[in-house]
């Protein structure tokens, strides 16, 4: 999926079960890959490169979702928000902002797995997990990011073991492509 004005992958609403494989996703004005209230599903083996925001984004109430060896590089240089660069993470796992109709609660997105994979040269974070709760990051190669290799924000039960993680924070070295 390419050149799309926004997403190039995206379930949005309540969608059960859900498995995309072997795809790719460039050169969109937002996202490569959305999970929208997702319940259930794999992505495997997957690319997200140039997209405007973020190369996966893991949202809105999503919940047992596995990410398996999936690669994100050079998202986030393009996206702005309000006039100015915002950028975008290779991937971003974040609870919205809006309830479910007829409730004042907004659900986190929890149960979620990523193994294997890498996540690199991207504008912002190599991975952001915020708002989130009961993500395992394992066995990943996470480097050259503008910003953190992982950030991890109001979030609860978060695992990071076995991954390999160097060389971030490179815009404070003066090494940034277009911020």
């Amino acid at each position: 999926m390419m050149n799309c004005t926004a997403y190039g992958i995206n379930p949005h609403e309540v969608t059960h079960n859900l498995t995309i494989m072997n795809s790719e996703s460039h050169n969109n004005g937002l996202d490569g890959f959305v999970a929208d209230a997702v319940v259930g599903g794999l992505y495997e083996n997957n690319i997200a490169y140039d997209n405007d925001r973020h190369g996966f984004n893991i949202q809105n109430e999503t919940t047992n979702l596995v990410l398996k060896d999936n690669e994100a590089y050079g998202n986030g240089y393009l996206y702005m928000y309000q006039g100015a660069l915002a950028g975008g993470a290779g991937l971003t796992i974040q609870r919205g902002n809006i309830p479910p109709a007829g409730s004042t609660e907004i659900p986190w997105v929890s149960d979620i797995e990523i193994s294997g994979g890498s996540y690199h040269d991207n504008g912002k974070e190599g991975i952001l997990v915020k708002l989130s709760e009961q993500i395992t990051i394992t066995d990943v190669d996470i480097y050259g990011n503008e910003r953190q290799g992982v950030k991890i924000e109001g979030s609860t039960d978060v695992t990071v073991q076995d991954s390999r993680i160097s060389n971030n924070s490179q815009e404070l070295d003066g090494n940034t492509k277009s911020w």
